[in-house]
């Protein structure tokens, strides 16, 4: 979802962008609040039913040439079991292939 997508860049934000983005995701609530409602969210739109099978992917694509900080995928995988991958941006077509 969009909340999911807007919760990883939180988490790769801070000062005015974090807030911005935390008061649309939570009205102003605290980062470990924004953190709670998206993996409750993610853990019970993955629950398996009888009748319905419903899994969430979420990655994140960093360019090889930015470092991807250590802190932020770890953060992304523990909180909304989101994957990162690095990309070779500079080879056209070719990266679209992922």
């Amino acid at each position: 979802s969009a909340g999911i997508a807007l919760s990883l860049l939180m988490e790769a934000s801070d000062g005015e962008t974090r807030s911005q983005i935390m008061e649309f995701l939570a009205a102003g609530g605290s980062i470990d609040e924004v953190r709670s409602i998206y993996t409750s969210l993610i853990a019970n739109v993955s629950q398996k039913s009888r009748n319905v099978i419903v899994q969430v992917a979420s990655s994140v694509f960093v360019d090889k040439r930015i470092r991807l900080s250590k802190d932020y995928a770890d953060s992304v995988k523990r909180i909304y079991a989101a994957t990162t991958r690095v990309i070779d941006y500079t080879r056209g077509a070719a990266s679209a292939k992922v």
